[in-house]
């Protein structure tokens, strides 16, 4: 009887395809030297090693979880360069300033992951990976219902082809049935990224509207959830996390998390706990400062503050403060176990501290002069401010980062506080750090805080500014009659298709000879840089 020859299979020779390499490798499909904790192949090109996957635990009750998902990394197979190149550059260029509100495991490991499983979620992460390397927005100022900018370059145009894509694949997936919440409400953040990415504000700020809708941003309750195991549960506190944080910002309607941490007992345990509290009690005193805002807006510049309010004030105030006890004796517990993250983090934790509690502290008062009590607080958020933004400088200003830090309270700083050296220096870091957070952009709001100051020390409301005028003196406070209460960019273009026309609304009061205050308005051109 004939043998059967046997042919060796093709191969590597003297050697076959191990399974056991690191993420980084795996992705890039190239050979790993699987080295621990970090392969050499990855640190001697300059690459961050994501390490190597561990096996999840499964609940044998749940074949079809998450975590079942990301089990294994999908192959390249059916992938271009371009869309390689945009993955690796949202990973090694964009994650590591990305986002603090939650851990890097997240950002590093988990969203990666989901991506190669999720390929709505894949083709949204390279679509703002792409607008982040290759920005889209402008400088000028961002208003409601702005007419949207055409697709200039191709690559705008590749990134709005893989947004489609997402849109198109997340429509495909929810045919047999719901999707998971976590995952439409990440996809939800990422969407609201890339029209922040191209100047869509509104329809940014609508995206994390129905994000909102959908989580209701309380943990989860019932029965179901409570049983949910491992990936799944932690994945989904991170997700709420982050939007709680990301929306927080806009003002919008959120219910109040359902599990209050309580700082009365003097301390954190971590930062992530103090963060949490920290929300509850800002999206409280937000909604207290508006309502007063609304209720000044009926009434001049004198007026009788209600007993309830001046109450409800100081609760906030006493809440406030001792949040900030709790967290500087957390601090100092933990000052030699930090990494550069947590520093950061601890800086953006007090500047929404201070910023908060000065507008807090000073709201009742239709003076603006009420300012000036806080002085100080106002040169310490710009000591903060500048240490985030010095930890990141190295790396020169980041395009794009998801979270709100410095933008808004620098902005607060030069238009709220008087004193001429904190207020210009609070536009100089404006001009030194991320060029957009979130939804805020740095460099209108840095001309805005310009054209105000000027405003003020001139004395621009009550007619125009002596031309040459000396400079104004450094160590002089404008006068109540000078100061603004509020600003606002309007664009006056008579027809859609011109060029956008922005001006700018400046808002204060005049007093007259009987000491009688109104309300005036004074228009003036943008004048952009």
């Amino acid at each position: 009887m004939p043998s059967i020859p046997i042919h060796p299979k093709k191969g590597r020779l003297g050697s076959r395809k191990s399974n056991n390499g690191c993420i980084t490798c795996r992705i890039r499909r190239v050979k790993c030297d699987e080295q621990r904790p970090s392969c050499q192949r990855c640190v001697s090109t300059g690459r961050r090693c994501d390490g190597y996957q561990t096996t999840p635990i499964r609940s044998p009750s749940s074949s079809a979880t998450i975590s079942n998902q990301i089990s294994t990394i999908q192959t390249f197979c059916s992938v271009d360069a371009r869309e390689i190149q945009a993955f690796e550059y949202f990973i090694y260029e964009v994650v590591p300033g990305f986002s603090r509100s939650v851990d890097k495991e997240f950002w590093h490991r988990t969203l990666p992951q989901l991506s190669h499983a999720e390929p709505s979620l894949w083709q949204a992460m390279i679509a703002m990976s792409c607008l982040i390397q290759y920005p889209q927005y402008s400088a000028a100022p961002t208003l409601p219902a702005s007419p949207k900018n055409p697709v200039s370059n191709e690559n705008h145009r590749r990134a709005l082809t893989w947004y489609g894509q997402s849109l198109a694949s997340l429509r495909d997936s929810l045919k047999p049935g719901p999707k998971p919440s976590s995952i439409a409400i990440l996809l939800c953040i990422i969407y609201a990224c890339i029209e922040c990415l191209q100047d869509h504000v509104t329809e940014a700020i609508a995206l994390y509207r129905n994000a909102v809708a959908m989580i209701g941003l309380a943990p989860p309750t019932d029965p179901e959830q409570r049983g949910k195991l491992g990936f799944e549960t932690q994945l989904d506190s991170k997700i709420r996390a982050m939007l709680r944080h990301e929306t927080m910002s806009h003002g919008l309607p959120v219910p109040r998390p359902n599990t209050l941490l309580d700082s009365s007992s003097g301390s954190f345990k971590n930062l992530v706990d103090a963060h949490e509290e920290q929300y509850v009690l800002i999206t409280e005193a937000q909604t207290f400062i508006q309502q007063v805002v609304r209720t000044k807006e009926m009434h001049g510049k004198i007026w009788a503050v209600p007993a309830e309010m001046i109450i409800q004030q100081e609760r906030h105030q006493t809440q406030m403060i001792r949040w900030q006890n709790a967290f500087n004796d957390t601090a100092c517990s933990t000052s030699l176990m930090t990494t550069p993250d947590e520093v950061e983090l601890r800086s953006v934790l007090h500047i929404a501290y201070m910023v908060y509690f000065i507008w807090l502290s000073a709201c009742l008062s239709n003076h603006e002069t009420a300012f000036d009590a806080y002085v100080p607080y106002f040169a310490s958020i710009l000591q903060h401010s500048e240490r985030v933004i010095l930890s990141k400088e190295s790396k020169g200003r980041a395009a794009f980062v998801l979270e709100t830090r410095v933008i808004p309270s620098l902005y607060f700083v030069a238009i709220k506080c008087r004193d001429p050296r904190i207020r210009r220096r609070a536009v100089s870091l404006l001009r030194r750090g991320p060029k957009v957070e979130n939804t805020w952009k740095a460099e209108p709001m840095a001309h805005v805080a310009e054209r105000s100051i000027d405003a003020e020390e001139t004395g621009l409301l009550h007619g125009d500014p002596v031309a040459n005028a000396n400079p104004w003196p450094r160590d002089k406070l404008p006068p109540e009659c000078n100061r603004l209460y509020r600003q606002e960019v309007v664009d006056l273009r008579r027809k859609t298709k011109d060029e956008p026309d922005h001006h700018l609304v400046l808002f204060g009061w005049r007093e007259d000879e009987t000491h009688e205050w109104s309300r005036m308005t004074k228009t003036i051109k943008y004048l952009p840089a």
